[in-house]
């Protein structure tokens, strides 16, 4: 999925993607992950993109999945969240 704009992925949800899936954040857009955990999922922030963790907001990767923020890209995790491998 590509993602321009704005999105957010909000309070106490739990996605786990299937292995296929890419979220890219493109230069000029912005994901939050608000009180939410995304598993398993690719993500790439490109040059201008922005990613906010709040709220207890989490991404758990495997070591199967690729997490690639961009020089350029802004990466903003709150307290009491997180990006963590299994």
């Amino acid at each position: 999925d590509k993602k321009t704009g704005e999105d957010k992925i909000d309070k106490d949800g739990n996605y786990v993607m299937h292995r296929d899936v890419t979220i890219t954040v493109q230069n000029g857009g912005t994901l939050t992950v608000s009180g939410s955990t995304i598993k398993n999922a690719n993500i790439i922030l490109e040059s201008g993109a922005t990613m906010y963790l709040t709220n207890n907001g989490h991404i758990t990767l495997n070591s199967e999945d690729n997490f690639c923020a961009k020089q350029g890209s802004i990466l903003n995790i709150g307290n009491n969240s997180s990006i963590d491998i299994e």
